[in-house]
């Protein structure tokens, strides 16, 4: 099912959100939310950030035509950021995508791909954002919109200390992530030893697993070697084998 991407920036967002709690309504038209406020664009990022809201819960159909009914969320997340209290609106935004598919499919691929790599690229990102939001149709003939839509994403989970750069164009998880823990996807029969294989060399930068069906033909001998020859600098080659007759060989790169 597509994801309502915010059609604006993340600082539109917070922008909106706040002035919509100020009002000091419950119920509020958009008429009156742009009272509260003269700001430049005010009406059309009112509009844009709808939908978004809606997925989030932070705004339901209200009780009078044309109204918006500002959830709980909504109007604790609008004091957090008039107060500038960072730590509540960290806090407040974890709570209220930790259960969101969306999110949850974007940090984990997040997640994939450092393991792989250690880290993810910016680009990368926005087109997987894209991708998760099935958004990919639309995308093709407006690029530069939902690059913009995606990145609006990325900011937010970069204010909310979900993920953070490592440079200009790469970005890695904060470690202590409560959203997306891989720790329940491990299968049970290989946590110990990946437990220890991290612990030995936790510069996932630096590793790569090649995983076959379990055997000892001559093709197996000649894929390791042709792998562990290409590997720059290999320090090491390791051979285990799982329960599920799945061979696991980790290399390990200086």
């Amino acid at each position: 099912m597509a994801f309502p991407l915010p059609q604006t920036s993340f600082f539109s967002i917070r922008l909106v959100i706040r002035i919509g709690y100020m009002s000091n309504q419950k119920d509020i038209t958009k008429s009156e939310w742009l009272g509260i406020s003269r700001v430049r664009n005010l009406s059309e990022n009112i509009s844009r950030c709808m939908p978004f809201f809606k997925e989030l819960g932070l705004i339901e159909k209200g009780e009078r035509m044309y109204s918006y009914k500002l959830t709980d969320n909504f109007l604790q997340l609008g004091k957090a950021i008039q107060e500038e209290d960072e730590v509540n609106e960290r806090r407040i935004w974890r709570s209220i995508i930790e259960n969101n598919l969306f999110f949850n499919n974007v940090i984990k691929k997040i997640h994939f791909t450092q393991g792989i790599t250690g880290f993810m690229d910016v680009r990368e990102l926005k087109e997987e954002i894209i991708k998760i939001a099935d958004k990919e149709k639309q995308s093709r003939t407006n690029k530069q919109y939902f690059d913009a839509y995606a990145l609006a994403i990325i900011n937010l989970l970069r204010h909310i200390k979900i993920i953070k750069n490592i440079n200009k164009y790469k970005l890695i998880l904060y470690a202590e992530s409560a959203l997306g823990d891989e720790s329940n996807d491990i299968p049970p029969e290989i946590k110990l030893s990946l437990k220890k294989f991290r612990e030995d060399y936790p510069d996932t930068r630096k590793t790569a697993f090649i995983i076959m069906q379990f055997g000892k033909t001559p093709a197996h001998k000649n894929i390791v070697e042709a792998i562990s020859k290409f590997a720059i600098n290999m320090a090491f080659l390791r051979l285990e084998q799982t329960t599920k007759n799945i061979t696991t060989v980790c290399l390990a790169m200086s």
